[in-house]
């Protein structure tokens, strides 16, 4: 990973552009044959440079546990769904493909098992941005990806049964170190 994190407002005009690529592709006036292409061929890019990316941040919040990744993760998660939305016409083919090739799939179920859904490694971290590190973009990006029928078997393959069971939270239970407790039954667990 790089030592400075991606590019933030050029993900953010990205993500807007797409956006409104999608706005205009569905309005009661088509557009053009070339500017269809053009946009056709954006998605393309970026997706290529978004999955690549994408890559690289689920590896490297395997090692660090770092808000600025997070939020890079959050952004590129973003450009991600926008891009293969099906009124986009996005070929899931081609950005199938691509996820395969770079192995990001697998490098998200593999940050999702290992990283801490429960604030065990830091409580106060936590508490202070009310969710866990990571975990809401890893499930964005899955849940985008099941949105196509195609993705979805592809998602099953790369062992996500195996991924949601066997997390950080199975094994901070199975080692008692999670306490519930009920609010609406006080002293009972």
């Amino acid at each position: 990973m790089p030592p400075n994190p991606f590019h933030r407002p050029l993900l953010q005009i990205i993500y807007f552009c797409e956006k409104q690529g999608r706005g205009l592709l569905g309005r009661p006036k088509p557009v053009n044959a070339d500017q269809r292409l053009t946009f056709a061929q954006t998605v393309e890019a970026t997706l290529d440079f978004v999955i690549e990316a994408l890559r690289v941040v689920f590896v490297s919040a395997r090692s660090r546990v770092d808000v600025d990744l997070d939020r890079d993760m959050e952004l590129l998660v973003a450009v991600f769904e926008q891009c293969i939305r099906p009124d986009i016409d996005a070929s899931s083919t081609y950005w199938l493909a691509q996820c395969q090739v770079t192995d990001v799939i697998r490098a998200s179920l593999d940050l999702y098992v290992h990283i801490d859904l429960v604030g065990l490694s830091d409580l106060p971290l936590l508490l202070s941005r009310k969710q866990p590190l990571y975990a809401p973009h890893i499930l964005l990006f899955h849940m985008a990806l099941v949105s196509d029928p195609t993705a979805a078997e592809r998602f099953a393959s790369e062992g996500v049964l195996v991924a949601y069971s066997n997390n950080f939270i199975r094994s901070a239970i199975s080692s008692a170190l999670i306490d519930i407790v009920l609010p609406e039954l006080p002293g009972q667990t």
